[in-house]
């Protein structure tokens, strides 16, 4: 995985899509990876916050593998190879 630290604004949507009336502040920290040695033993972790402070949830949605929206910021049993990561409120 490839990582760069970032804040990004963002207008959240709900889970069902509806537009909410507040802004949001997610500052990713750190991805700390540690390489797969056979077929599928990676893992991934996030280290993110978020102003105002409130639960994250995280998806992978692209790579070898995809993860669907989770509340842990731990991917593990990955191959090798590049992923793209979703984040939300």
């Amino acid at each position: 995985m490839f990582y760069e630290p970032e804040t990004i604004n963002v207008n959240p949507r709900s889970l069902s899509n509806c537009l909410r009336k507040s802004y949001a502040s997610i500052s990713i920290d750190s991805v700390i990876t540690t390489t797969s040695s056979c077929s599928n033993n990676g893992v991934a972790t996030v280290y993110a916050s978020s102003i105002p402070a409130g639960t994250l949830l995280y998806a992978i949605t692209s790579g070898p593998i995809l993860a669907p929206i989770q509340n842990s910021n731990i991917f593990s049993s990955l191959y090798p190879g590049i992923y793209n990561l979703q984040y939300m409120i």
